[in-house]
Formats: C-alpha cells, sequence, structure tokens
C-alpha cells in the first residue's frame, strides 16, 4: 500500500470511529429517556390522562375489594315478602 492510501484509510477509520462514538452517545441518550417514559407510563392512572369522560365518573368512589360477607342474596328465611301488586290485563 502506498503512503497516501494507508494516510486515506487512516482517516476513513478516524472518521467512522467518531461515528460511532457519537451513535453510542445516543443509544445511550434514547434508552435513558425510554426508561424514563416507561417509568411515567407506571405511573397513569384514568384520573392523570386522557381518556372520555364517560368511562370514569369524576366523583366516583374507588373500587374496595372487600371480602365476601358469607350471607346468601335476597330475603330472610321468616320475614314477610314485599311484592308490587300485579296490574290487571285490562290496563295492559
Amino acid at each position: 500500500m502506498t503512503p497516501a492510501v494507508r494516510a486515506l484509510v487512516n482517516a476513513l477509520i478516524a472518521g467512522l470511529q467518531f461515528q460511532i462514538n457519537i451513535l453510542q452517545s445516543q443509544i445511550v441518550d434514547l434508552n435513558a429517556k425510554i426508561s424514563d417514559l416507561e417509568s411515567q407510563i407506571k405511573r397513569l392512572t384514568p384520573q392523570n390522562f386522557s381518556i372520555p369522560p364517560s368511562c370514569v365518573h369524576p366523583h366516583a368512589k374507588a373500587v374496595k375489594n372487600k371480602p365476601k360477607s358469607g350471607k346468601s342474596r335476597g330475603g330472610r328465611k321468616g320475614h314477610p315478602s314485599h311484592q308490587r301488586a300485579l296490574v290487571p290485563d285490562w290496563l295492559t
């Protein structure tokens, strides 16, 4: 290899190394931004991001996960029943 070609190859290698260093620093910066955005997403709730108003009522109470009482649903045995009177057929 002639000295001129060798100097040209060395200059190209130095330029490529410089570009590689710039790209590596950009990758580090972008990884930091990604981790920051991921942490912001984890903190989002329906109250602090844009969703349709019909999805969550602004005054709705938080849902509580309380254990079931174990009682069966409906009226209790031995209590008088409460029923509405039937409408006569001629009114319908």
